[in-house]
């Protein structure tokens, strides 16, 4: 793979941020790669311009949890029955309106994850376990093997530190965990929406590169990590 890669952490609608951390990877347009770690929504002040921008720009994706629920939202106010999920008609969900056609095409047939065999890299939302990777954050030991749960075990723990490789895998989703380098996984997500940093990985090369966040566009309900 000749060209650059740059995958984006979490981006939660910010898009200035997005903007500066693409200037600050001196990102070429149609020449470097840029790929999303996925939860381009919610949270922050842009959430529909960050699918158009991502959508138009040619960038890779996979699926995060919370444009699963951007979709939801988008059908549920389209049906006159109720869904079984009353959040999907929360005014935190007025963006899905400004959805174009070709923007709820998009986010449809977002993969779940993204494979860079010339790097040997994966890139998924959460966690590298069958039926999860788009939303866990921990790998508990069982009978079977390990279990992922999205909830912190009274055993096991955060999955990135216990996996082994390969592929090398980029993952997003765990703002609470912040910044995650181990030796055969690398989580990005800093809590841009959070008032932290954006974080991309430039690949084949594996430098990070941090913009921080213009201001805080939502109050966390988790602690900030110590160090990122």
């Amino acid at each position: 793979m000749s060209a650059r890669v740059v995958v984006v952490g979490d981006i939660h609608g910010c898009l200035d941020e997005l903007r500066l951390l693409l200037a600050a990877c001196a990102f070429v347009p149609g020449t470097d790669v840029l790929l999303s770690v996925g939860d381009l929504v919610n949270k922050g002040p842009q959430s529909a311009e960050v699918v158009s921008f991502i959508r138009s720009s040619g960038a890779w994706c996979v699926r995060g949890n919370h444009d699963d629920a951007a979709l939801a939202a988008y059908y549920g106010r389209r049906t006159s029955t109720p869904e079984a999920d009353p959040t999907s008609f929360a005014t935190r969900y007025d963006y899905v309106d400004a959805f174009t056609p070709e923007d709820v095409e998009f986010l449809e047939q977002l993969p779940f994850s993204i494979a860079l065999p010339e790097i040997d890299t994966l890139v998924v939302h959460a966690g590298l376990a069958p039926q999860n990777l788009y939303k866990m954050r921990y790998l508990t030991p069982s009978a079977d093997g390990w279990t992922a749960s999205e909830a912190s075990p009274a055993t096991g723990g955060l999955w990135a530190p216990q996996y082994q490789g390969p592929p090398f895998v980029v993952f997003g989703h765990d703002a609470k965990a912040g910044l995650q380098e181990c030796p055969f996984a690398l989580g990005l997500d800093t809590g841009c929406c959070y008032g932290r940093k954006l974080t991309a990985v430039i690949l084949p090369e594996r430098r990070l590169v941090s913009v921080p966040a213009l201001k805080m566009h939502c109050v966390p309900n988790i602690p900030a990590p110590t160090a990122l």
